[in-house]
């Protein structure tokens, strides 16, 4: 499960999450250089994530391109081609690279505004920036939408958790049309791991505290019994996972070289409350 390993790198430029915290530049530095000793995917990083560009370019000047990478364009209403071109050309240069492995719309809410940056796409993979293009999603029509003008295989982002699976019954299909799959949100942004449970998050904490019990059942950590759900899933080309210091990331590669034999039935613990399953919805007013 190692090389499907993508490295998460949001908290690198900030606090991401309900439970997590920065991490510092030197240790964002020994994360990414145990990343290429072990072997991971890559990394998965976005100009949203503050400084996290700027800290993998430093990187990259030193070592080079040793790692793939995701990177995710910015939300907003782009005047046209030559301003997503500027966008994505800078993104490359606080990097320090020449072209992008991957480049995912960050915002379905980009492609409603202009449905023509698909062929804008199209052309940086034709210009040799990027090898791939595709999205990032919370919903599974927004990735039908997506496709439906590109036509040809994308890469789609999405999250995939013991809560939240509303994604898998398409998984099969997605990659047998040549599609390139990442789940994220392994951990829920941090909600599997939470100690007070408040608001609506009040919800989810039955639920919460039988994953933990079922863990110490299983004489495993909570984080490797979380991975190994999503692990399972064959057809992914990879699984993002942030970690908050260079102990998170070694505990992660520990369970991911053991990962838990899921041999009871966990469809128990699916959610349908969007409430809980999607992030941006945990904080609305009452």
């Amino acid at each position: 499960m190692v090389e499907k390993f993508v490295l998460g790198t949001a908290n690198f430029g900030m606090e991401y999450g309900i439970s997590s915290k920065k991490v510092d530049i030197k240790e964002a530095l020994k994360i990414l250089k145990r990343s290429v000793e072990e072997g991971i995917w890559g990394v998965d990083t976005a100009v949203a994530y503050g400084h996290a560009e700027d800290i993998l370019g430093e990187f990259f000047s030193v070592k080079g391109k040793v790692l793939r990478v995701i990177d995710k364009l910015p939300h907003r209403d782009y005047a046209g081609k030559k301003e997503v071109e500027k966008e994505v050309k800078n993104m490359l240069k606080r990097l320090n690279l020449s072209f992008l492995d991957c480049l995912l719309l960050h915002s379905f809410r980009t492609f409603e505004l202009m449905p023509h940056i698909v062929d804008v796409l199209k052309g940086l993979k034709e210009e040799g920036f990027i090898k791939h293009y595709g999205i990032s999603v919370y919903h599974t029509w927004e990735v039908e939408s997506f496709y439906h003008l590109c036509k040809e295989p994308i890469v789609v982002e999405f999250p995939l958790n013991v809560f939240d699976r509303r994604f898998t019954k398409h998984i099969k299909n997605w990659k047998s049309m040549g599609f390139m799959l990442f789940a994220r949100s392994v951990f829920l942004q941090g909600l599997f791991f939470l100690e007070n449970f408040e608001g609506h998050l009040k919800k989810a904490e039955e639920k919460v505290k039988a994953l933990r019990d079922l863990a110490k059942k299983l004489d495993v950590e909570l984080s490797c019994l979380l991975l190994s759900f999503v692990g399972h899933f064959e057809d992914l080309d990879g699984f993002i996972v942030g970690v908050d210091g260079l102990t998170q990331f070694e505990m992660n590669l520990r369970c991911l070289k053991n990962p838990v034999k899921l041999k009871q039935d966990m469809d128990s613990f699916e959610l349908q409350d969007e409430d809980l399953i999607l992030p941006y919805r945990w904080f609305k007013p009452s």
